[in-house]
């Protein structure tokens, strides 16, 4: 059981880091700056985390590849290895393949 539950938590915590890479990778720094110099909330706590720029891609890419790496090896401990390598590669398939289209509402930005 507890297994099970690190799985699902690993899956979580690779399709949020997923979700943060292409929520900050998706703005324009100098818009978000600039909109965030007007007084605007949500461009204020945004431009926090992109102005660091190079260090927030490392540090989602690193977080990317870690969350990965510990979901393959705990899938690794119940299924084949082939089958751990292909539900952790589709897992990561569907996330940078659905994420970029599904359409950002405020709700998901104010996350």
């Amino acid at each position: 059981m507890i297994k099970l539950l690190s799985i699902l938590f690993f899956i979580a915590v690779t399709v949020g880091s997923v979700s943060l890479q292409k929520t900050y990778s998706k703005y324009n720094r100098k818009e978000l700056k600039r909109r965030a110099n007007k007084g605007d909330e949500l461009a204020q706590a945004l431009w926090k985390a992109v102005s660091y720029g190079l260090s927030l891609n490392v540090l989602l890419w690193g977080l990317i590849g870690l969350s990965a790496a510990i979901l393959f090896v705990l899938m690794s401990t119940t299924l084949p290895n082939w089958m751990a390598i292909l539900g952790c590669a589709s897992i990561l398939w569907l996330s940078f393949a659905w994420l970029p289209n599904v359409r950002v509402s405020e709700a998901s930005e104010k996350f």
